[in-house]
C-alpha cells in the first residue's frame, strides 16, 4: 500500500490502452492523476481505472511549459499528501519529464515510484487484439518456426528467411506484419510483394485474420521508438515491473 508522499509516474505503452498491471495497481493506491499527452482512448480507460483523474488535453505538438504545468501540479498533490500519479506516454514525453520530476521530488522528500508501459510484445498483441499475456518466440528467421506444432502467439523474427517455409506458418492460416521501429509503424505485409529488409525491422507472424485498427489506408501509430537491437529482446521478455526511484 502507498505510504505518505509518494508520486506515482507511470508510462503507457504501444497502442490504446497498453498500461502494465504495475501500472494500474499503482494507479490503484493514489489519490489524484494527472495526465499528459495520452491518446483519446487510453485517457478514458485511465479515468475508468481512477475517478479522480484530470487530463492534460492529447498533444500532437506540445510546448514544455505545458508539460511543467502538469508535473508540477502532480507533484503539489503529492506533497499536500494526496499521493498523486503522473501518467505519460512512452518516449519523447516520459523521458523528458520523469528525470525532473524525479529531482524535483528529491528535494521535497517526496517518494517515487515507477511503472513502465508493456513490453513490445504485449503491446503488438495489445494492437492485434490477441488475449494478453501472449505466448512470443523471437528467432533469426521467421522461417525457422516451419515445422512447429505449437507455435508461439506472436512469432518474432529480424530476417523472413525460405518464403515457402513461411506459408505454412499457423497451418497455411498465418497473418504476417513487419514492425519498423523507428518509423512506429506496424503494417500487414504481402509474402508476394515484400518490404525492403532493414535494420530496424521485426518481422511477426500470428495466428489467423488480425480483427484490429490496421486498415488498408493507415497503419496504427504506435507510442515508442526502440533505438538498439539489444532492446529488442529485453522489450520481448516483458519489461514490466515497479521500481522504486
Amino acid at each position: 500500500m502507498a505510504t505518505k508522499n509518494e508520486i506515482a509516474l507511470i508510462s503507457t505503452g504501444w497502442g490504446p490502452c497498453c498500461v502494465s498491471h504495475a501500472g494500474a495497481t499503482l494507479l490503484s493506491e493514489v489519490y489524484r492523476v494527472e495526465t499528459f499527452g495520452l491518446d483519446p482512448t487510453t485517457r478514458t480507460m485511465i479515468g475508468q481505472l481512477h475517478s479522480l483523474s484530470r487530463h492534460a488535453p492529447s498533444q500532437d505538438t506540445w510546448q514544455n511549459s505545458e508539460l511543467l504545468e502538469v508535473a508540477a501540479r502532480a507533484l503539489r498533490l503529492a506533497q499536500s499528501d494526496e499521493r498523486a500519479a503522473l501518467v505519460t506516454p512512452s518516449g519523447a514525453i516520459a523521458t523528458a519529464i520523469w528525470p525532473v520530476v524525479q529531482a524535483a521530488a528529491a528535494k521535497l522528500e517526496i517518494t517515487v515510484r515507477v511503472a513502465h508501459g508493456l513490453g513490445l510484445a504485449e503491446s503488438l498483441a495489445n494492437c492485434f487484439q490477441l488475449s494478453l499475456p501472449p505466448t512470443t518466440e523471437l528467432r533469426p528467421l521467421l522461417s525457422d518456426f516451419g515445422g512447429e506444432q505449437r507455435m508461439p502467439s506472436l512469432a518474432i523474427a529480424h530476417e523472413l528467411g525460405d518464403l515457402t517455409e513461411i506459408r505454412q506458418l499457423y497451418a497455411a492460416q498465418g497473418a504476417f506484419f513487419v514492425v519498423d521501429l523507428f518509423a512506429q509503424r506496424v503494417t500487414v505485409i504481402d509474402l508476394d510483394a515484400l518490404p525492403i529488409p532493414a535494420p530496424n525491422h521485426l518481422f511477426v507472424a500470428t495466428q489467423g485474420s488480425i480483427a484490429s485498427a490496421i486498415d488498408n489506408d493507415d497503419s496504427p501509430d504506435i507510442s515508442e521508438t526502440i533505438a538498439t537491437t539489444a532492446d529488442w529482446f529485453e522489450l520481448l521478455n516483458g519489461l514490466t515491473g515497479v521500481a522504486r526511484g
